[in-house]
């Protein structure tokens, strides 16, 4: 009797064993790709069925390395590393199997200041949008080139009133020096150009 009922336990161990790794079994992450951005990084999962983001937790570490872990899906982790691609700003990729769950580890150039995780069109999959810190703003290649343009605009506007304001004084003192006709064409023209200049610098004093 006793051989027997120790025979349906171990039965009963094996069978929710069986039943527990084919739950967790039931969904796999066949596919993870990144996309780099100015500001942050879009990452795409790619899964076998439907996984809600609600079973996604993302966290950082001081090491600048950024965590997923996505509960009861599997991964078959030598696949993803050989199979996905990784470039800059991404240093390192790691992905690990755990018993309930599946990490994806990435470590980054620059630290994380948001994330957002939400599902795309496709059922199958999710995606993780990370965005860096405000104080690399200034540093973005577009922010610079804003500034370089800008920088050129308020350079090529000064000289262009300095010049107004030569001519204006040219013109103007011609116009004082004709004894004959105190109110010439000269004289109109270079107090005329250096009111302009002078409403010009007011309105925009660069």
């Amino acid at each position: 009797m006793r051989h027997k009922s120790r025979k349906k336990y171990y039965i009963k161990i094996f069978f929710i064993l069986f039943i527990s790794q084919i739950c967790f079994g039931s969904n796999f992450l066949t596919n993870v790709s990144f996309n780099g951005k100015e500001n942050g990084l879009i990452i795409e999962f790619v899964f076998d069925a439907p996984v809600p983001p609600e079973d996604i937790n993302a966290w950082q570490s001081n090491t600048r390395w950024f965590y997923f872990t996505i509960y009861n899906v599997s991964t078959d982790t030598s696949r993803l590393l050989e199979q996905t691609q990784t470039n800059s700003p991404i240093l390192n990729f790691q992905p690990i199997l755990n018993k309930q769950s599946t990490q994806i580890g990435i470590k980054l150039k620059d630290r994380v200041e948001t994330f957002e995780i939400f599902r795309t069109n496709e059922e199958n999959k999710l995606n993780a949008h990370l965005h860096y810190s405000l104080e690399k703003f200034p540093e973005l290649a577009s922010v610079s080139s804003y500034k370089k343009k800008e920088r050129k605009f308020n350079d090529q506007f000064s000289r262009s009133k300095s010049w107004l304001l030569l001519i204006g004084s040219g013109y103007t003192i011609t116009g004082l020096m004709d004894k004959e006709d105190k109110l010439n064409n000269e004289l109109k023209i270079g107090v005329g150009t250096l009111f302009i200049t002078y409403l010009i610098h007011k309105i925009w004093p660069i």
